[in-house]
């Protein structure tokens, strides 16, 4: 089985494609569901108070998510922190939820951020969704009820598309110049040769 990484930055439309893989029976994890579900563990919850104060945790004794992104974002050195603590536990997840796929040829990951982590080493194959920056803060203003500015912010934290585009192994334009079914399917045809 082989594991394979779904990547690009927010506003692509990774989940869109995400869901396309699945609608061709391909297993897929996704990262930042099962990263918000680490905020619950007591332990995780414990190492983000000592990092960011006993204000990130909401009336109902939750992480407060949005106060959480509005800090990360804004501060480089608090998002790496919660890099450093979750993509490790992510991954260990994404291990554990792909053993009982033994039986398909692949499983997908996806997430923002892989080669900004040391987890890339980790992927058989890398896949990259890219669309125009005017294109993704179109979407990321609506979707999270954010303003330009901190939509700014955010896009700033990940790499350049340019990079992940050249060290990708495939990648899928989502600017609606092409289909997006089709290039899945196209992606998904040569994953299944291997």
């Amino acid at each position: 089985m082989y594991k394979i990484a779904l990547t690009g930055n927010i506003g692509t439309g990774k989940t869109t494609v995400a869901k396309i893989f699945e609608s061709l029976r391909i297993p897929v994890f996704y990262s930042d569901y099962q990263a918000k579900e680490l905020y619950k563990e007591l332990k995780v919850k414990k190492k983000i108070i000592e990092s960011f104060g006993v204000d990130i945790i909401d009336v109902n004794g939750n992480i407060d998510l949005q106060l959480l992104s509005k800090l990360i974002f804004a501060d480089k050195k608090k998002l790496e922190i919660i890099n450093e603590l979750t993509h490790p536990l992510v991954f260990e997840e994404f291990d554990k939820w792909a053993s009982q796929f033994n039986y398909e040829k692949y499983v997908l990951l996806e997430s923002a951020i892989i080669f900004e982590s040391p987890i890339k080493y980790k992927f058989d194959k890398i896949i990259t969704v890219f669309s125009p920056i005017n294109t993704c803060e179109e979407r990321i203003i609506i979707r999270d009820n954010i303003n330009k500015i901190e939509f700014e912010e955010k896009y700033k934290t990940q790499l350049e598309q340019e990079f992940k585009i050249k060290h990708s192994d495939y990648t899928i334009c989502n600017d609606g110049s092409k289909s997006l079914i089709e290039q899945v399917i196209e992606i998904h045809k040569k994953i299944s040769s291997f």
